[in-house]
């Protein structure tokens, strides 16, 4: 006999992928009832660039191990690096018949300047993007981190509150990178 595994993850009401710029709430759900894993039990990693710090989150619910659940959710908290994917890990995850197991899953991360949720970057996001630096809006502040000249298109945001010419560079060289997929 096998333990339980993670059935499905299902991030942002049925979205596919996770959003780079805003926290993620993640709904886990397993194959059968297990007890609720503990904070430590939970590994979350970038997996085609480690050389960004991983992301951190929150579990939404309070602790309570003395309960089994078919599902539970945690909080990725922002920013994470456009256009990588994720991997959840959850050790010692534990039925009701003591069978123990770790299990994986992976989840893409959308692409920063996506604007319209699409995952795609084109005209339309251009059009969002211009209304949202018109607008002075924060959703405008794309600003990327010192790494990620380094390893583009895996891009992460580092938003400083401000708007300026850096924000803009930043979106023109992903949709510059982009309109040719």
């Amino acid at each position: 006999a096998s333990g339980p595994t993670i059935s499905s993850i299902t991030p942002n009401n049925l979205q596919s992928y996770l959003y780079p710029n805003i926290s993620n709430i993640i709904t886990i759900k397993f194959s059968e009832k297990v007890f609720k894993p503990k904070i430590d039990d939970i590994r979350i990693e970038y997996t085609q660039n480690q050389n960004f710090i991983d992301p951190k989150f929150n579990i939404t619910q309070p602790f309570d191990i003395t309960n089994r659940v078919e599902n539970f959710e945690i909080e990725l908290l922002p920013n994470l690096v456009s256009k990588d994917e994720i991997m959840i890990t959850i050790t010692d995850l534990t039925d009701i018949n003591n069978l123990s197991t770790t299990t994986s899953y992976l989840i893409p991360v959308g692409i920063l300047g996506d604007f319209n949720n699409d995952y795609i970057v084109n005209e339309n996001d251009v059009q969002l993007f211009e209304k949202e630096w018109e607008n002075n809006s924060i959703n405008a502040d794309l600003g990327p981190d010192v790494l990620s000249d380094l390893f583009f298109p895996l891009i992460k945001s580092k938003k400083d509150k401000i708007l300026n010419l850096d924000d803009m560079k930043t979106f023109y060289k992903i949709f510059d990178y982009y309109k040719e997929d």
